[in-house]
């Protein structure tokens, strides 16, 4: 069911710099920095009526929150009535969703803070941990790297119904308008550019975590990071000059799966997206504002969850942008302009983080702040995030 809000702000937003230090060192500092981001977007108003400390790796955090909260607490006159950990797996914009329904129906003045420490935990664990829960065979054994890419291969282009070279060109024109977006943005965890040749050097490729055999280019990269949004009450807010407002958010199981968690092949083959955006455009209240998918795309901007590079073109499809018909041209002819503009999960994946990490770049982009990467004059932002094995979507709307 979709969610339409009429009286909740976005009132500020926050984003720590990329931490780079692993283990005790990295962690501490991703703590005291997502402290400061939060005291800041707090703002002059110290009372909070609810603050949300949300991480995918909940275990990891749970014995630090208390600390968190404490250097958050130790700036004079802030006022918090209620604190809570609410873990997440990959995608915070239901939790925000959670937080938003309850600043709307009680006049409340709440922030979400998203912490994302996985860096800090030595790389070989975190990757056995990703082949053991989504890349298993039926066999149950681990399969290598070469392997699980070329099951990705077959599982798009059997569900897109093209060829493996047309998929990779997809994936090459998604990766490269990406990588040049990235560099605009200050916030990007890496700015260099990648350029075409850059693709076809296999050195650089494999650094890069490309893979130009069956172009599926760029894993995105995992970074420490922490960001805070600030959900405000219209009637509570003191200065709206810099608030955004939230209109919509909708959340959707793939019903194939019943809430079970989808099975590997099933990835590329999801209906909950496109059940989402029904949902909402759909919607009586939605339809009354004006606001439709061809006013959304043509004065917005487009956030989706490009976890590796078919996953653009799948939400566009699925969004019912593309005719899946006649997916491969109209892919390489769509404008891309406003479709990630910030770099999407090319220029950092903080996972918990990830969601309020584009409402940030998102929202400057709004307010005509977006410094390099700004275009144009956006009025509208789409987000689009994924959990899993795409078996939950979650959609969420600001605007001006």
């Amino acid at each position: 069911m979709a969610e339409i809000f009429e009286n909740t702000y976005i009132e500020n937003t926050g984003l720590t710099p990329c931490i780079q230090e692993r283990g005790r060192d990295g962690l501490q500092q991703l703590i005291i920095a997502t402290a400061n981001v939060a005291v800041n977007t707090l703002g002059d108003d110290k009372h909070l009526d609810e603050l949300v400390i949300t991480t995918q790796t909940g275990r990891l955090m749970k014995n630090l929150v208390e600390w968190l909260v404490k250097l958050i607490k130790l700036n004079d006159g802030i006022e918090i009535q209620n604190v809570r950990l609410q873990p997440c797996f990959s995608n915070s914009q239901p939790v925000m969703r959670d937080i938003a329904v309850k600043v709307e129906k009680g006049r409340q003045r709440s922030m979400l803070v998203a912490i994302e420490p996985m860096n800090c935990v030595e790389r070989k664990l975190r990757m056995n941990g990703i082949s053991r829960g989504i890349l298993k065979r039926n066999d149950g054994k681990q399969p290598s790297m070469a392997e699980s890419l070329d099951r990705f291969t077959s599982c798009f282009a059997d569900a897109l119904g093209i060829s493996r070279e047309q998929l990779r060109k997809i994936s090459r024109r998604t990766a490269l308008d990406l990588h040049k977006k990235k560099t605009r943005n200050s916030f990007a965890q890496k700015r260099a550019e990648v350029t075409e040749d850059d693709y076809d050097n296999s050195a650089i490729n494999r650094r890069l975590g490309a893979d130009i055999n069956h172009g599926l280019y760029d894993f995105c990269p995992t970074t420490n990071r922490g960001a805070a949004l600030l959900l405000t009450h219209k009637d509570r807010m003191k200065d709206p000059s810099n608030a955004v407002k939230l209109v919509a958010h909708s959340t959707m199981n793939d019903t194939r799966i019943n809430g079970e968690r989808s099975e590997f092949q099933n990835y590329p083959k999801n209906e909950a997206l496109f059940r989402a955006m029904e949902e909402i455009f759909k919607n009586e209240v939605m339809q009354a504002s004006g606001l439709t998918r061809e006013k959304l795309l043509q004065n917005g901007i487009i956030e989706i969850h490009n976890a590796i590079g078919p996953l653009v073109m799948m939400a566009l499809i699925e969004m019912g942008y593309i005719d899946p018909k006649n997916a491969f041209e109209e892919f390489m002819n769509f404008n891309l302009s406003h479709i990630n503009p910030s770099g999407g999960l090319l220029a950092g994946h903080p996972l918990s983080a990830t969601f309020p990490m584009t409402v940030h770049t998102s929202r400057l982009q709004l307010l005509k702040q977006a410094g390099e990467m700004q275009i144009d004059d956006p009025h509208y932002a789409l987000f689009q995030s994924i959990w899993g094995l795409r078996d939950r979507v979650s959609l969420s709307i600001i605007q001006k």
